[in-house]
């Protein structure tokens, strides 16, 4: 599973809010040169991702994915 392949971060609270720590943890481990792709339907913090050059996953149709920027 991707799970046991990859190693998952069970706690990382740097921020005070859901979007402020999701983009902490991305720019965190960007400066690691980790790969990192966020999965979220907010426009907002999808934006912001975008812009930061982060990709992102989106549900499109409610049974598509669609992968915005490049990995």
């Amino acid at each position: 599973s991707l799970i046991k392949k990859y190693k998952l971060e069970k706690e990382y609270n740097i921020g005070k809010y859901a979007d402020e720590i999701i983009l902490n943890y991305v720019e965190y481990h960007k400066k690691k040169n980790n790969k990192v792709v966020v999965c979220t339907n907010d426009k907002e913090l999808k934006n912001k991702l975008i812009e930061r050059g982060i990709p992102v996953l989106v549900v499109k149709q409610k049974k598509y994915f669609e992968l915005q920027g490049y990995l």
